[in-house]
């Protein structure tokens, strides 16, 4: 088939690595997929198409940021409104229809054409994302992703959460698909530790306790700093790395005295994330209890699990869900910071149960959700769709 996916994100970020690698596997089936999505420069008016790999072609429409509110979306969203109404495809899957550039062409692509349309719930925008955002804002996405998602002639999500409140929205539940985010196993495997910490430059004894993260990561960090501070107690030559968008100045403003044993590594080339993942003793997730962490699947757990390593995380929602039935790390509940604490300690101080439980991790990704898998049950619903 000709699939056309229709996503919000600039190209490289979020929501857009749930499309590619989707998109990648199902070439592996057969399929040719589009991915229309925005440019990740801040003044770009061009619309520019490439292929990314094999089967694969992502389409970058044009983005001028003016404001965190200002960014292009309408434009975006009229532009992809002629991909999705009148393009040539088998079947059209939208992505984050909360979203203008993602819900205008979902709704044109409804009312132009008869091929079956796919809508997909990966955040909750309305109650999570946007909680703390003005009222208009909030209540704006609110009602898009309440009713765009219906469009669609079934709707996949990415947890339970959101599979529930599909159903809520009248969506019944014979048409909704749980599609997860996935582990990206081909290009992230188990490494030597000593090759990574050497490719690093990480002393080859240091206790090293590795974090990943991205999105509204700073509000969730400084659980992290809290139980390394009293990690560094009872382990007082442990490190913490932290891999992602955080501002140094901002973990030193919080945590100061523990900058010695703290390196905040920030955004790093997607070749240099295996070697991270690779050097840590430990790959630590921290969460907490709010709607938007209980709805999504965050993209790291794939990796995490990829990995090979050990997962300690205060969890909720699907990653407390997988580490817990797949026994790959030790969970804590949002607020034990003892327990989480504890996890840490006990997993940097017995290195065979760490390695068992990285050994776990791994069987995990391949075996049941790494992005092949994911990719296989997409394609069984398309499939179901087109037959009837």
């Amino acid at each position: 088939m000709k699939l056309l996916f229709i996503n919000h994100n600039p190209e490289g970020l979020g929501t857009y690595f749930r499309c590619y690698f989707l998109a990648r596997y199902l070439a592996d089936r057969g399929h040719t997929t589009t991915i229309v999505c925005s440019s990740k420069k801040k003044f770009d008016l061009t619309i520019a198409r490439r292929e990314v790999c094999p089967g694969v072609e992502v389409v970058t429409l044009p983005a001028v940021v003016l404001h965190k509110y200002a960014t292009g979306r309408a434009p975006r969203g009229l532009i992809g409104s002629f991909y999705a109404g009148f393009g040539r495809y088998d079947l059209i899957h939208a992505f984050a229809v909360s979203q203008p550039e993602a819900g205008v062409p979902a709704i044109a692509a409804y009312l132009l054409r008869r091929g079956p349309i796919v809508t997909d719930w990966d955040d909750d925008w309305g109650l999570g994302i946007l909680a703390d955002h003005p009222a208009p804002l909030r209540m704006f996405y609110d009602v898009m992703e309440r009713n765009v998602i219906k469009v669609g002639a079934v709707t996949t999500v990415v947890s339970e959460h959101l599979r529930n409140r599909a159903m809520d929205c009248g969506i019944p539940e014979q048409k909704i698909h749980k599609i997860t985010n996935g582990a990206n196993i081909d290009d992230i495997q188990p490494m030597d530790r000593t090759t990574c910490r050497m490719e690093l430059n990480i002393p080859q004894g240091e206790p090293v306790i590795v974090s990943m993260g991205h999105t509204y990561y700073i509000h969730k960090i400084y659980f992290l700093l809290d139980a390394f501070r009293e990690v560094v107690k009872k382990v007082p030559e442990a490190k913490l790395y932290l891999v992602g968008g955080l501002d140094p100045a901002e973990v030193a403003d919080y945590c100061g005295d523990l900058m010695n044993n703290i390196i905040v590594a920030g955004e790093r080339p997607f070749a240099e994330i295996k070697y991270y993942l690779g050097a840590a003793n430990i790959l630590a997730l921290p969460m907490d209890s709010s709607i938007f962490e209980i709805s999504r699947f965050p993209i790291r757990i794939g990796d995490y699990l990829a990995s090979g390593r050990p997962i300690v995380a205060n969890a909720v929602g699907e990653p407390k869900a997988i580490i817990e039935s797949e026994g790959c790390g030790i969970t804590s509940g949002p607020e034990d910071l003892e327990g989480f604490t504890e996890a840490l300690c006990r997993l940097l101080s017995d290195p065979n149960e760490a390695d068992r439980l990285g050994g776990l991790a791994r069987t995990a990704a391949e075996e049941r959700y790494c992005w092949q898998k994911q990719a296989e049950k997409l394609d069984a619903v398309y499939a179901d769709l087109m037959d009837t």
